[in-house]
Formats: structure tokens, sequence, C-alpha cells
């Protein structure tokens, strides 16, 4: 939390915690239970991630000292922020086995992705939904 919020622009912050406010509103209706393609995953442990993932997510859109003297700068947003977020969570969430790690670290990757089919992880699921509702709105996902 105090990462993200300490690099984040205030109107970034504040794109991730309702990001993560959506997310946990689709985890209320009971997603993923049953949801064909998507691997079952527990409440507690998805709830983990999520949190993780969503604050994290765009911690590169910004323009932060630390953030622009980053090596990985010259990347994406996207790719900038995931190994920013893989760097932080060895660093200050040990605890974290390495399929946690890569889970979040592989949704914020691919949270900007769209394809038509494939499978992915519940948690970037529900990354790409909410951060697409946050940025554009319901009207996002009927176009």
């Amino acid at each position: 939390f105090a990462y993200a919020k300490r690099l984040a622009p205030p109107g970034v912050f504040a794109h991730v915690l309702r990001c993560f406010y959506f997310a946990l509103a689709l985890l209320h209706t009971g997603f993923p239970s049953g949801t064909p393609g998507v691997a079952q995953i527990g409440f507690e442990e998805l709830s983990l991630r999520l949190y993780h993932t969503s604050l994290l997510h765009d911690l590169a859109f910004s323009n932060n000292t630390e953030v622009l003297a980053h090596p990985a700068h010259a990347m994406t947003f996207e790719l900038q922020g995931a190994i920013m977020t893989y760097e932080h969570l060895h660093a200050a969430a040990p605890s974290l086995d390495p399929h946690q790690v890569g889970d979040i670290v592989q949704s914020i990757v691919l949270h900007t992705s769209a394809w038509a089919s494939g499978s992915s992880s519940a948690n970037q699921i529900l990354l790409a939904i909410s951060a697409a509702f946050d940025a554009g709105g319901v009207r996002t996902f009927l176009i």
C-alpha cells in the first residue's frame, strides 16, 4: 500500500484503489466459482493476490523520480510495473511463494491485453475487468 501510494500520482492511486473495490464486488458475486475456463481458487488466496495486483498494477504509470530512474523505464508501463512489482514483492513480501508472485506479476503484464480465446487466472481476469471498467466505464465492454 505504502509503496504504491508513494510512487503513484494521486489520480492513479485512486484508480488502483477503485480497481480493487470493483474486483472485490465481482468476488462478492461468487466469481470465479464454477466459471467455465477459469481456474478455481479460494476466496482468501484470490483476495490476497488481488490486493497486491490491484495496488501495484500501475506502478510505472508515473513520473516519480524512482520510476523514471528504474532500469526498465524504456519498456511499456505494464512491463516496467511488473518488473518493479516482482522486485518489490521479493523484498517486502518474502512469504509469497513463486506461484503467487508469478500470478501477480503476470496479471500486471497482461492487464491491458485483449484476446478472443485462451485462458488466464481469475486474478488477471478480475484486474482486466476492473481496470477497464474504471478507466473506460461500463461501455468499454460493449465495444
